[in-house]
This record gives C-alpha cells, sequence and structure tokens, in this order.
C-alpha cells in the first residue's frame, strides 16, 4: 500500500475539490492505529443558508471545509464521493 503524507493528502483534498484546508491543519497522524475510523464528517449551514461539511479529526480539530451547496443532497453526495474516492487516490506532486 502507498504511504502518503499528510500535506499530500490535504494538497489532494484542496485541489481535487476546492475545498479550504486550514494552514493549520496538524493533526494526529491518522495512519496509524484506528485515528482513521474516528475522523467524522459533520453537516452544517452557513450564513448565506447553504449546506457545507466539515472534516473533523479524533482531536475534534477541523483538517476540511466543503464549499457551500444549495440542496444537502448535494452536500451528502460531495462526502460520499471522498469517502468513495479518497483511500485509492493518486497523489501528484506538483512544484
Amino acid at each position: 500500500m502507498l504511504e502518503i503524507s499528510r500535506r499530500s493528502a490535504l494538497r489532494f483534498l484542496a485541489r481535487t475539490f476546492g475545498i479550504f484546508v486550514p494552514a493549520v491543519a496538524m493533526f494526529p497522524d491518522i495512519a496509524s492505529g484506528n485515528q482513521a475510523s474516528r475522523l467524522k464528517f459533520e453537516i452544517s449551514k452557513n450564513a448565506k443558508g447553504e449546506f457545507y461539511w466539515r472534516l473533523k479529526a479524533a482531536n475534534g480539530e477541523p483538517i476540511a471545509t466543503s464549499e457551500g451547496y444549495k440542496a444537502k443532497a448535494s452536500c451528502r453526495n460531495s462526502i460520499d464521493l471522498i469517502k468513495r474516492g479518497a483511500a485509492s487516490a493518486t497523489v501528484r506532486e506538483l512544484p
């Protein structure tokens, strides 16, 4: 199995899904132990009334946040897309 760094994974999320990844996303190494199983998505509404998701690490710190979606179903679909595709996604290092 290919090991990727957290920085590479965050870059992938930001570039592929157009999501905001905080610069201070210092979270526990999810590759060790059961950390990955303790990640969670939370769905909320923003000030514009749009739905968005936030991915949180085991320690409760946000790792990534999505764009706003008008429909809750669209928000849920983007979560499902990440869940299905992230484990097998390739990583491309850009300059």
